[in-house]
């Protein structure tokens, strides 16, 4: 049997736990943080390393069609998934989700934010990379792979300051 870390439906590719880029968008009260958000996803998903979106993580994604990186309910997104192309070139399954804080109306000194995660399932990596192992638990030389990865993180996150100045 083949493993194919870009299968959605292999449990295998989403066991463990992700090695994610989480940037904090901004106060959840501001006017704009809507706009901040879907100026965030888009820029994320149009980057050329990401094939996406994709709703379901749940069916193949050759049955079932590419969307929008819009979220239907920007008040309660839903998480998208995709490949990822990774700087040495193996490609991975991969998923964004925003998070939108609470807004706790008994606590007037806390500011409830918006953050995008950019997610890496390291079940996914591990089959790409050797190097991945018991990550984080076992942290063995893991900048190794990390480094190239959190370069790319860097660039995606660039691109989204640009587009909607977190």
């Amino acid at each position: 049997m083949v493993l194919d870390p870009t299968d959605f439906l292999d449990d295998e590719n989403w066991r463990g736990g992700y090695y994610e880029l989480s940037i904090d968008l901004g106060e959840r009260t501001d006017s704009e943080s809507d706009a901040r958000i879907v100026a965030a996803l888009n820029s994320v998903w149009s980057d050329p390393t990401l094939e996406g979106c994709y709703l379901d993580r749940w069916h193949s994604r050759s049955e079932q069609p590419r969307v929008p990186a819009v979220p239907i309910d920007v008040q309660e997104p839903v998480p998208l998934y995709g490949v990822a192309t990774l700087p040495d070139g193996p490609r991975v399954v991969c998923v964004s989700h925003v998070i939108r804080e609470a807004i706790w109306h008994s606590r007037t000194d806390v500011t409830p934010h918006d953050w995008l995660d950019l997610c890496l399932p390291t079940g996914a990596l591990g089959r790409v990379d050797d190097r991945i192992g018991g990550y984080p638990f076992s942290e063995d030389r893991s900048l190794d792979w990390r480094a190239p990865i959190d370069a790319w993180f860097f660039r995606i996150a660039s691109n989204v300051f640009e587009a909607a100045g977190f």
